[in-house]
């Protein structure tokens, strides 16, 4: 029986939780396709505790196209600019966050292949925005 998978909305613990590093990449495939689906529907970024599971994978639409971010880590900041966000999981408010405009980010792909990368403006907002959800932060938080 297939685990049924759908956005988690404020009040559920999960989204704030702390999330695992991946160490299986073997048992992602499932995982990935249910949050590209979700993510196709509607969002521009989803993390996997939006859809209970406690793990550190994201995915974000990165010059429109879903790319995926296992194990992301933020290596270096940039620049400051304050934009409304919206999120899944706190529908129906828009809060005002302060971001960074450029971040650089290493992070695995489905099959473990290390990459690094540099995004600015919308995709660096979006990046730090899910990324905030694999430690538990909510667009409500300071």
């Amino acid at each position: 029986m297939a685990k049924e998978y759908y956005i988690r909305v404020l009040g559920d613990p999960v989204l704030r939780q702390k999330c695992s590093k991946v160490t299986d990449y073997s048992q992602l495939e499932e995982l990935l396709s249910e949050m590209s689906g979700l993510l196709a529907i509607r969002g521009i970024g989803i993390a996997a505790p939006q859809v209970g599971e406690p793990v550190c994978v994201i995915l974000g639409k990165i010059d429109g196209i879903i790319t995926e971010f296992i194990n992301p880590a933020i290596t270096y900041r940039e620049g400051s600019i304050i934009v409304e966000e919206g999120c899944l999981s706190v529908p129906g408010q828009g809060i005002k966050k302060q971001r960074n405009t450029k971040i650089n980010v290493e992070y695995n792909d489905r099959f473990g292949n290390f990459h690094t990368g540099t995004f600015e403006n919308i995709n660096a907002v979006l990046l730090q925005h899910e990324i905030d959800h694999l430690e538990g932060k909510l667009i409500i938080d300071p």
